[in-house]
């Protein structure tokens, strides 16, 4: 008959064997499982084309020039991204709102650029910034105080 110690050990051995085969099968469905036959991921695979919303009037980080063209700063980032990787990006105007709403509603892959708030982090994802940007407002001296 097996010692209590000897039936313990027996256990623990079995448990750790058992952890170790959870832990390789749990890293397998983590790691190798979703790379499949191809090596990518659906998320992994480049566009050809992206479809980029921009206010048409957020001077002058993006907005529609005198004849009709996306311009701006950011617009000119937008560019120099879509020529060093070989994406190309169809730029779409609209007003602040209709922006807005095309990323809400998954009709464009991504937003010219905008600030951080809570309401849009529910629906957005944001990347890293490009720059730092204080807003101001001005008004003429013989407006009463604002």
């Amino acid at each position: 008959m097996a010692t209590w110690a000897g039936q313990v050990k027996k256990r623990l051995l079995r448990g750790f064997y058992l952890a170790a085969i959870l832990a390789a099968i749990l890293g397998w469905v983590i790691l190798i499982a979703p790379l499949g036959a191809g090596g990518e991921t659906p998320e992994s695979k480049t566009p050809a084309k992206i479809e980029l919303v921009y206010c048409q009037d957020c001077i002058p980080f993006h907005f529609t020039d005198e004849s009709g063209k996306p311009a701006g700063i950011i617009i000119d980032y937008w560019r120099a991204w879509a020529k060093k990787t070989g994406i190309e990006v169809n730029f779409q105007a609209a007003t602040w709102d209709e922006t807005l709403s095309l990323m809400r509603d998954k009709k464009a892959d991504a937003h010219a650029g905008l600030f951080y708030n809570e309401t849009r982090d529910r629906f957005l994802e944001y990347g890293t910034s490009l720059t730092e940007t204080s807003t101001n407002f001005f008004a003429h001296e013989s407006l009463s105080p604002i």
